[in-house]
């Protein structure tokens, strides 16, 4: 999946120039709080997230299909684990700008906690999702949509930080 990410950074100033294909989603129901924008891309979704500081402990979940992640601005902590069932957290380590990892295994549990009492921005990039998955918790509440000031501003926070440095 760093493969895919890479591609997709390429292409994303160009995906960019586009506002009206992007969608976005205000995710208040798990710490840390994300603000999503986000687009379909052939078989990938393209993920652009603002990602909140707490001071609560953060959600422990695997995810439903393989991803990469770049962080463009921040820093966090990041637990992981890996099993069927809510595994144990058997590895913590900081994360900050420029930072790219990926998670392939449907078993591959993980935790973000944004450090210094600031966001983190990150990119997901996130592919076909498996058949099977192991589950944390029920996810009952449903997303809700940002309003569109927060979308324009968000968006172009992105757009800045793209352009800063543009990571390859």
């Amino acid at each position: 999946m760093l493969n895919v990410l890479a591609t997709v950074l390429n292409c994303l100033p160009h995906l960019m120039s586009d506002q009206t294909k992007w969608q976005h989603l205000n995710i208040n129901y798990e710490i840390p709080r994300t603000e999503r924008i986000w687009m379909q891309y052939g078989d990938i979704r393209i993920n652009l997230h603002r990602i909140f500081p707490s001071t609560k402990k953060p959600f422990f979940h695997p995810h439903p299909w393989p991803c990469s992640m770049i962080i463009l601005d921040g820093t966090y902590e990041m637990g992981l684990g890996y099993g069927s069932k809510t595994p144990q957290v058997i590895s913590t380590c900081v994360l900050s700008k420029g930072a790219r990892y990926e998670m392939t295994s449907k078993y591959a549990w993980h935790y973000v906690k944004p450090l210094n009492g600031e966001p983190v921005y990150s990119i997901m990039v996130s592919g076909l999702p498996w058949k099977t998955i192991a589950l944390s918790e029920s996810r009952s509440a449903s997303h809700t949509s940002l309003n569109s000031h927060i979308f324009n501003e968000l968006f172009q926070i992105f757009i800045t930080l793209l352009s800063s440095k543009a990571p390859s």
